[in-house]
C-alpha cells in the first residue's frame, strides 16, 4: 500500500480547506459566546462548531505554527538546513544513485536519510517543544471556543429545548 499525494490532491484540499473558513467577524462575535445550558448540548455544540469553524481553527493552528518556528531562529535555521539539502539532493542528484562507500542509495533513500539526520537536529533545536506548544495552545483555543461559542442554529435549538422544560 503507497501513501501518495499529488499537487490535484493537496490543490483540492487547499480549496476545500479555504471555502471552509467563516469570516472572522463571525469567528469572533463576542455576543454569541455563552455557557451551554447542559452537558449533552455542550457535546452538540463542541461538534457542530468544529464542523462549522474547522478551517478556522486550521488557519488559527497554522498561525501559530508559523510564529513558533518564526520566532526561533536556531529553529529556522535547522529546517532551512533540511530544505536545503533536499533541493540540493533534487538538483545534483535527480535521477542518479549515489554511492557512499560503495553502497548505492536511490533518491528515495537520499530524502529518507536527510530526515533521518533531521530528527536528532530538530529535536536538539527544540522542534518537539515548539510543536507541542502550538497544538497545546490550538486545542485549548478550539475547544474553548467551540464550547462557548453559540452558533444561531444552536441558539435556536436551544431556545426550543427550554420551551419543551
Amino acid at each position: 500500500m503507497s501513501l501518495t499525494l499529488s499537487n490535484v490532491q493537496l490543490q483540492e484540499l487547499l480549496q476545500r480547506l479555504r471555502s471552509s473558513i467563516r469570516p472572522w467577524g463571525e469567528f469572533v462575535s463576542t455576543k454569541n459566546f455563552q455557557l451551554p445550558v447542559s452537558a449533552p448540548m455542550a457535546g452538540k455544540r463542541v461538534l457542530k462548531n468544529f464542523d462549522r469553524y474547522y478551517g478556522n481553527y486550521s488557519v488559527l493552528f497554522l498561525t501559530l505554527l508559523a510564529f513558533a518556528i518564526f520566532t526561533s531562529p536556531v529553529l529556522l535555521l535547522a529546517i532551512g538546513v533540511c530544505i536545503g539539502l533536499c533541493y540540493y539532493l533534487k538538483l545534483k542528484y535527480k535521477d542518479r544513485n549515489i554511492t557512499i562507500f560503495g553502497r548505492e542509495f536511490i533518491p528515495m533513500q537520499q530524502y529518507a536519510a536527510v530526515m533521518l539526520l533531521s530528527v536528532p537536529m530538530l529535536w536538539l533545536f527544540g522542534a518537539g517543544a515548539a510543536f507541542s506548544w502550538v497544538v497545546g495552545l490550538s486545542l485549548l483555543i478550539s475547544v474553548v471556543h467551540s464550547l462557548l461559542y453559540n452558533s444561531d442554529e444552536l441558539q435556536k435549538a436551544s431556545e426550543m429545548n427550554i420551551e419543551h422544560v
